[in-house]
């Protein structure tokens, strides 16, 4: 059942970047500037106090894009080759601001309008500026403040989408080069991150261990997280190649595949080496020598069997301890056997396919 979930949700995650991405969420007007309505989003803290808020005023261009404060990131991808920063020819404005868009409409109108330029600087220079950034439906400026947005900074973010307004509907025509690629990469980041969000679901609920030799299995699932990041980025790189939002959606990705990949890793390796077994089971009985409940502060109580002698089952020693779901911990008693049915895994990572409780005199049937 858990395979199918993953799968699911990883559709889910995949499906709702592209849904995002063209049908953008816009919230209702919060008021008007220069009777143009604006949108504003507030940032609270636990005190309920103002601590940031994000100004907004529509402007369909269906075109992504970032604007912001040049940093030393931003030169360090240029200076690799992997982003590639437009300049105006406005040497103040080329050395203080990074345009991350890769238009040639919207950057042709910032190279012939000084006054967008300025008020890109005077947005950006204001204390607790963030950025400015579309999402293809708006314009919007964040910031960390106190304070709501003034008129001061609505006039400069107005004064911005009115210079970018007349090649709005023109860039609605012409895609963006790096459209589709910065959409895919998003697409598959997120699915992995859902990927491995399903698996920690089911280790805080579930909690049972599958295989014989866990450590093994960490293991293998932890070189194969640094093989597919190792590819994955380098994929991230070539296709972004000469963007100048390259960086951007870099750093972004290395930082959701660093949270996702490790617990997405150790879990396709055991789903697969799980999901694609096709060998014939082993079953053993094997005495029950104790048992316990492990008491967790967080996820599932532990239900551990202590088995007396357990043997080998293709070259892997069953372990003298077993984490065992509540059904079979509420059966199992000292005077009872543990039967394991264990399947060799498609990886060659031995794993129990059934357990279940006899009396302690069963034995198996010989085939």
């Amino acid at each position: 059942m858990w395979i199918f979930f993953k799968l699911a949700v990883t559709i889910i995650a995949i499906i709702s970047r592209y849904i995002r991405q063209f049908e953008p969420d816009q919230p209702e007007p919060a008021g008007h500037c220069d009777n143009v309505p604006y949108f504003e989003i507030e940032t609270r803290n636990k005190e309920d106090k103002i601590t940031g808020y994000q100004l907004g005023f529509s402007l369909q261009t269906d075109v992504p894009f970032q604007i912001d404060a040049e940093s030393s990131a931003s030169a360090f991808f240029t200076w690799l080759g992997i982003s590639q920063e437009f300049q105006t020819g406005d040497e103040h404005f080329d050395r203080k601001v990074y345009l991350g868009c890769d238009h040639p409409l919207l950057l042709q109108a910032l190279q012939q309008q000084e006054p967008a330029r300025q008020a890109i600087l005077a947005l950006l220079q204001l204390p607790g500026a963030k950025k400015i950034w579309s999402d293809g439906v708006s314009l919007w400026f964040s910031r960390v403040y106190e304070h709501t947005s003034a008129s001061t900074e609505q006039q400069l973010l107005l004064q911005l989408v009115q210079a970018l307004s007349p090649v709005a509907e023109a860039t609605r025509k012409q895609p963006t080069p790096f459209f589709w690629r910065y959409l895919t990469i998003e697409a598959v980041v997120w699915g992995i991150f859902g990927y491995a969000g399903v698996a920690f679901a089911e280790y805080y609920f579930v909690g049972t261990d599958y295989h014989l030799d866990s450590t093994t299995v960490l293991q293998t699932g932890l070189v194969a997280s640094m093989l597919v990041f190792a590819v994955l980025m380098l994929l991230i790189m070539l296709l972004l190649r000469g963007s100048s939002r390259s960086h951007q959606i870099v750093t972004e990705s290395v930082v959701l595949l660093l949270l996702a990949l490790p617990l997405s890793g150790v879990q396709l390796v055991s789903d697969l080496n799980r999901n694609q077994d096709q060998a014939t089971a082993e079953m053993v009985l094997v005495p029950i020598k104790d048992k316990r409940i492990a008491t967790r502060r967080r996820g599932p109580d532990g239900y551990i069997l202590y088995l007396s002698t357990p043997p080998r089952l293709f070259d892997t020693q069953i372990p003298r301890k077993i984490e065992v779901s509540s059904a079979i911990y509420h059966k199992a008693a000292v005077d009872k056997q543990l039967l394991l049915v264990v399947k060799p895994g498609w990886l060659g990572l031995p794993w129990y396919q059934r357990m279940d409780v006899y009396p302690q005199h069963a034995q198996l049937r010989q085939r």
